[in-house]
């Protein structure tokens, strides 16, 4: 149960776990690969970045028969989803709504009740963060920053 509402996640224990540095070259292949949000500098993100967020965040990755198909990361500092990221050959199969679920969960248990999503307009992710039969909150404002992001700020579903 997270945040009062009743959540279905699909992966099973042995499939969900914190990542771990040796996850970190797979984190960054499944970064560059996605085909929305791309990161126009790459090099924003470095291992550095990686390392924090997999010592303090915690990183959730999803992974197949020993391959990382995807990851998620809240930030426990400022309360935003740092990451939420499915290898494009993974997509569709329920990975991104479990791998968010934790990724809020962490966040909820590091006191925040407020959670901001930042993402390009017109992406899936945009659409997603509105609908109430994946996520375990709902949407409460949307701002438009002048880079070009839509931010999405989430409260509890109650």
């Amino acid at each position: 149960m997270l945040w009062g509402a009743e959540v279905t996640v699909v992966a099973t224990p042995a499939q969900v776990r914190r990542a771990t540095s040796a996850d970190m070259p797979r984190i960054v292949a499944i970064r560059a690969a996605v085909r929305e949000n791309i990161l126009s500098d790459p090099s924003r993100v470095t291992e550095a970045d990686i390392r924090w967020f997999i010592e303090h965040g915690p990183i959730w990755v999803w992974s197949e028969n020993g391959e990382v198909c995807g990851f998620s990361a809240g930030d426990p500092r400022d309360g935003t989803i740092w990451a939420l990221f499915v290898d494009p050959t993974w997509e569709g199969r329920g990975i991104g709504r479990a791998l968010i679920d934790l990724a809020c969960r962490s966040l909820r248990d590091s006191g925040h009740h407020v959670v901001t999503l930042g993402t390009q307009p017109g992406t899936r992710a945009e659409k997603f963060v509105g609908r109430t039969d994946g996520w375990p909150w709902v949407a409460k404002r949307m701002m438009k920053s002048p880079f070009g992001k839509s931010w999405h700020e989430a409260s509890p579903r109650h």
